[in-house]
Formats: structure tokens, C-alpha cells, sequence
């Protein structure tokens, strides 16, 4: 046992005397507080006065926010676990269920525009690349941000628990002219796993990066890099699916799937004309797209062979049709006007069960513009997609953001063409299918400059519900504005 951990253990025994508290040793009733929610946590800090004292110990909220981190993926880097207070702990434990709680405080209803006032606003200098686009990456926990103009930066935000206003910094940078595409935890999940891409005489190169973050000067270490000689550039975030050792990517007329730790891949064709944005989602062995007929298709990834030379070219060829199809509701066979997206699950949270979500938006009518909300499981494996369908408030037009799951709810960020403006959802996972409407909750967010914001185009994933914190580009300037939504938090007064 460590030292520490006795000490404590022998201060609370101490100051338990005397009181009416069970028999049970002291280090059994921390391992059963380490192992609770922490609302429930808090509850019984209530019911005695020897539970009050082991409910406001540093080692159960330490343990608490650790097994949080881990199952909500949070990049546990995030927090310096031994240097904060109690407080601290408690609001990092606490920050999740809390922003779910907001946007349900907040909700107008479908006819209001309740914005929920921001508590703390920054701004940042971040050049933009050559399309004038600032893309952005928020690092689930919200610490961590990954900017790309004409570098990637990688920025420290400071962690949301912060008592005093943290001026973000600079830690890492590339300087090869690279532009972000993507991002995983390493497989241990306290590094970073970066892709990126550049486009040089007619032809693109994606490079991988591996950041170690708790080293003492954090770098962009380049661990591999794929020349593509056909693909002039890659047009869209949307044609990565990236995990701690493989990517998966759209190449216009085929997919390619590349290991860069095994120094393995193949290719296999779309089966259709060229396609130029094309949503991509994967888990496991297996890649679902959306196409332009409004329908997924699903795909298990061919098995690689050995690369060798680091160009597409040396990518095995092997022709696979989907293994099934599925048409969305709502949105019928040549139902052209129909325009459907998906969001699901990110990688950081692939320790909990998958979730796709689909929204088809009828373009026909754009000042009655019905949405079909439908979140289901994943079907792969050959198996049948649970699906629950809702038809969801109009004035949400698209989804910006992965489908975060938040306690039991899933939480996301969308915008809407109707209110010009951007909000964020949450609504209880489905566990059965069914046709009723489904409860969703929803709340406006002000851009943090009196107003609320009347585009998303480059706020993708620059959202993080487990820290109730945004980060957006503004338009027209080299700035980028970091949000936050969640006043520091007492336990006391939940």
C-alpha cells in the first residue's frame, strides 16, 4: 500500500471516532466511494458525519476522476491529477452530468432562443492556411487544442477546473506546411496520434505524428508518411477514420486502408463514379459511408498485405462490394431534394457501445425545413440496426459535431439555418426501438461576443460536452475564441 494512501486512511479512522458509522474498515468503504457515481458520492456526504469525512478525501475523487477519464475517454493528460484540490477533483468529476444538466436548464423550447451565458472567453492568434479556413481539433477533456492554418499548433488551454483565467500557449508545432486531418489517443491514451496532409506538383502526402504530451517539451514526431500520386489534394476532415495504428481513407474512387506501424495496406474501389465528399465512419474492421443515393453502405475492411514502398501505388488492389445497404427513413429512393448527414461515436469513446445518427434535412422547402433524427447502433457483423426515429426540432439543420454519450445521454453540437444560429443537444440513449418522439433537450450558445453565432462552417470538433467547453475560427480573422460554459463547481451546492 502506498505511504500516502496509509496516511490517509489513518487521518480519517482518527477523526471517524466516535461516530455512528459502520464496521467496515476504512480502506473497504473507499473502495466501494471509488466505485460509486459521484452524485451519489456527494448524497452520502449528507448522511453521517463519518461519511462526510471519507466522501471529501483526496484519494476517492482521484480514483473517481481516473475511472471517469477512462470510460468517457477524456484524454486523462488533461488533468495533473496529484497537483489539484479537492474542488478541482470534484468539478473535473462533476463537469460532464453538469453540462448535460445546463443544456436541459436551458431549454426554450422549440419556440425560444435561451442563450446560455459563457463564463469565461479567450481568444487566441492562429493564422489561417491558403483557403482562408481555420480547422481545429478540441481534445476531449478540453485542455488540448490542435489548430492548422499554416502549421499545426498544439495548444495548452489549461483544464476547465482552473480557478484563475489560464493564458493558452504553444507546446508543439510542425513546420513542413502540413494541415490537420485527423486525431487519436496513442494506445495507452496518453499520447496523441496525428494525421495530416500536404499537396505538393500534383499530388498529396499523408504523414502521421505521434506527440508524447507528458514529456517535458512535447513534439510532432513524424512515425510514417503515404504519397498518393492521383489524389491532387484531399478536399474534406470527413475522409479520415484514424486510430492509434491504422487510417482509413476516401480517395475519390476508392478506399485505402493503411497500418503504419505494421507497414501494411490494400485498396479496394467505390463501385461508383467519383465522389467528392463522402462521410466515412468506422469501427473495428469495419467502414460505413453515406452516399450521394442517401444511403449507407457498409464495408469490412479487405486484409492487408506488405507494403514496400511508402506510396499508394503499392497498395494491394482487392475489389469488395458493401456487405449491406441501409436507406435512412424518411429519405426515399431518388428523393433528390433529400439531404441527409451522420455523426457517431468518436474514437475516444471506444469503450462504449457505437452510435450512428442520421439527419435528413428536405432542401426543397427552406422555409419548412423538416429534420428525420434517427440514432441506432452500429450494424455491423451481419446484424440488423436498432434504430430510434423522431422527427426533431426545425430549426436544426446539421450536425457539427461527433455524437459525444455523456452518462446516459448523447450529447451533440448542431446548427441551424432557420435561427442562425448554433446549439447543442442532448437526449437520453435509446434502449429499445421505437416511433415515439424522442425527448430532446437543447440550448442556444452566444458566440461570447454578445450574440450568438450565425455560421459553424469551421467549428468542427471543436467541441467538448465533457468540459463544457467550445473553441471556434472566427470569420474573416486569424483568431480563434475558446468558451467556457461551466462556472467552477461546489459540491456543496449542486
Amino acid at each position: 500500500m502506498p505511504l500516502h494512501e496509509s496516511k490517509v486512511m489513518t487521518n480519517t479512522q482518527k477523526r471517524s471516532e466516535g461516530g455512528h458509522f459502520s464496521n467496515l474498515p476504512m480502506d473497504i468503504v473507499f473502495q466501494i466511494l471509488q466505485h460509486l457515481d459521484p452524485l451519489d458520492i456527494v448524497a452520502m456526504r449528507a448522511t453521517s458525519r463519518s461519511l462526510h469525512v471519507a466522501t471529501s478525501e483526496r484519494i476517492v475523487w482521484l480514483s473517481v476522476l481516473d475511472r471517469i477519464c477512462e470510460h468517457y475517454g477524456i484524454f486523462k493528460p488533461t488533468f495533473p491529477f496529484e497537483e489539484m484540490s479537492l474542488a478541482q477533483l470534484e468539478h473535473a468529476a462533476f463537469s460532464s452530468s453538469r453540462f448535460v444538466k445546463t443544456v436541459q436548464r436551458f431549454d426554450p423550447g422549440p419556440l425560444g432562443d435561451n442563450c446560455a451565458p459563457v463564463y469565461q472567453h479567450r481568444t487566441i492568434k492562429s493564422p489561417r492556411n491558403a483557403d482562408g479556413k481555420g480547422r481545429l481539433f478540441l481534445i476531449p477533456g478540453g485542455r488540448f487544442l490542435l489548430t492548422s492554418g499554416t502549421e499545426i499548433r498544439l495548444w495548452d488551454l489549461g483544464h476547465s477546473s482552473e480557478p484563475y483565467h489560464v493564458k493558452p500557449r504553444v507546446i508543439a508545432r510542425t513546420e513542413d506546411g502540413s494541415a490537420l486531418a485527423a486525431v487519436c489517443p496513442s494506445d495507452d491514451g496518453k499520447g496523441l496520434v496525428v494525421a495530416a496532409t500536404s499537396s505538393a506538383d500534383g499530388r498529396s502526402t499523408l504523414r502521421i505524428y505521434e506527440i508524447d504530451i507528458q514529456c517535458n517539451s512535447p513534439a510532432f514526431s513524424k512515425a510514417a508518411e503515404l504519397v498518393f500520386d492521383d489524389i491532387p489534394h484531399f478536399s474534406s476532415l470527413m475522409n479520415f477514420h484514424l486510430t492509434s495504428s491504422n487510417i482509413v481513407i476516401h480517395c475519390r474512387t476508392y478506399f485505402a486502408s493503411w497500418n503504419w506501424k505494421e507497414r501494411t495496406g490494400c485498396k479496394w474501389p467505390i463501385g461508383k463514379e467519383e465522389i467528392s465528399d463522402l462521410s466515412i465512419y468506422g469501427i473495428d474492421d469495419t467502414v460505413i459511408v453515406f452516399d450521394n443515393d442517401n444511403q449507407f453502405n457498409i464495408w469490412d475492411v479487405p486484409d492487408h498485405c506488405p507494403l514496400s514502398h511508402p506510396s499508394s501505388n503499392d497498395l494491394a488492389n482487392k475489389p469488395r462490394r458493401p456487405k449491406r445497404f441501409h436507406r435512412p427513413a424518411k429519405t426515399p429512393a431518388l428523393a433528390t431534394h433529400w439531404n441527409t448527414i451522420f455523426s457517431g461515436t468518436p474514437v475516444w469513446q471506444r469503450h462504449l457501445p457505437p452510435y450512428l445518427c442520421t439527419m435528413a434535412t428536405n432542401s426543397l422547402h427552406q422555409h419548412v425545413k423538416g429534420a428525420s433524427f434517427m440514432p441506432m447502433y452500429t450494424p455491423v457483423l451481419q446484424r440488423k440496426a436498432e434504430a430510434v426515429f423522431s422527427d426533431y426540432y426545425e430549426r436544426v439543420s446539421e450536425l457539427v459535431s461527433p455524437l459525444y454519450q455523456s452518462g446516459d445521454h448523447l450529447v451533440f453540437c448542431a446548427s441551424s439555418s432557420q435561427s442562425e444560429a448554433t446549439l447543442v443537444a442532448a437526449m437520453p440513449i435509446p434502449k429499445e426501438y421505437s416511433k415515439e418522439p424522442i425527448p430532446i433537450s437543447y440550448m442556444m450558445l452566444s458566440d461570447g461576443l454578445g450574440g450568438t453565432f450565425n455560421h459553424f462552417i469551421t467549428v468542427h470538433n471543436g467541441f467538448c460536452p465533457m468540459s463544457g467547453r467550445l473553441a471556434y475560427a472566427r470569420e474573416g480573422v486569424d483568431e480563434i475564441v475558446i468558451l467556457d460554459y461551466l462556472p467552477l463547481f461546489s459540491a456543496e451546492r449542486r
